[in-house]
């Protein structure tokens, strides 16, 4: 059995997981989309592969999500992407590691609370105008906040919600102007990318605020930059998406989906195929 694991808030897979699982039990393999928090040790034990793509609430409650997934690989289930990598995923402040290593990022601080002392202390020593406030375990847009240096108070920040810190960005125009691209790569290779474009008047590229996306072709040099930051991950993907910026100084990496990335494959139906055909080719080596 091939597990999908979709969430308590949202159970059922959306129309490319339900794309996806057509195409693996055309192949001959059973798949089911179960909420992860509802996989218990019979649903373990029928599944020799579990991949997250639908988890869309484990930043409520990370460190179960985090022992779900190690308890999932002690009792002998493939798990796909490798869980230390998803869990390094998890906190935004990978941005931080990869930027050290040469990438190309939004540049990003790091607040552990949501002192304003602490917060406006980073924001005079950025010297920035605007900018961009995120739980740094956070999902689809939420708490994320944006904020003038020049407004008369301190955001507000709901610390009880988002407990792992937050991480500060200026804001960049291009996301208002061009859309955030979107670089989807499966079992390594790049196959597929879309345009994000925020609603008019919005700023956030996210399906809960009216986002919208369409297909989009990336130049090589697009295609180069995302590939590379990749190989620089620990372990391999089956999956990923990698999300950026279109500057005048070239692709900057915005955030690095490694865990429940929408991967557009419903509109991208050549992918589904090849997804699924990796799949089927790993399952065989388990």
């Amino acid at each position: 059995m091939i597990t999908f694991t979709t969430c308590k808030h949202w159970p059922l897979p959306g129309k490319a997981l339900q794309l996806v699982c057509q195409a693996l039990e055309a192949k001959g393999l059973a798949a089911d989309c179960v909420p992860w928090q509802e996989m218990d040790h019979q649903h373990l034990a029928q599944s020799k592969v579990i991949l997250p793509l639908a988890a869309w609430d484990y930043s409520e409650s990370p460190e179960a999500f985090a022992q779900w997934l190690n308890e999932s690989v002690e009792r002998g289930v493939g798990v796909l992407n490798a869980p230390e990598l998803m869990q390094w995923n998890m906190n935004k402040r990978y941005l931080l590691e990869l930027a050290k290593q040469g990438v190309t990022t939004i540049p990003t601080r790091f607040i552990k609370t949501a002192d304003p002392t602490e917060l406006k202390a980073v924001l005079s020593d950025c010297g920035w105008d605007e900018v961009v406030l995120k739980p740094a375990c956070g999902q689809s847009g939420n708490g994320v906040q944006r904020y003038s240096v020049t407004a008369l108070s301190l955001p507000m920040l709901p610390e009880q919600s988002f407990n792992q810190g937050w991480i500060i960005q200026p804001f960049m125009p291009e996301i208002q102007q061009v859309g955030e691209v979107s670089l989807c790569f499966l079992w390594g290779e790049y196959s597929h990318a879309v345009r994000r474009m925020p609603a008019t008047g919005e700023w956030r590229a996210n399906s809960q605020y009216n986002v919208a996306v369409s297909l989009f072709t990336p130049d090589a040099d697009t295609i180069t930059t995302a590939s590379n930051i990749l190989q620089q991950l620990p372990s391999s993907t089956a999956y990923a998406r990698v999300d950026g910026l279109l500057t005048n100084e070239g692709f900057v990496l915005s955030e690095l989906e490694l865990i429940e990335p929408a991967l557009f494959l419903d509109i991208v139906p050549e992918a589904v195929e090849k997804f699924c055909a990796g799949l089927e080719y790993f399952v065989a080596q388990i």
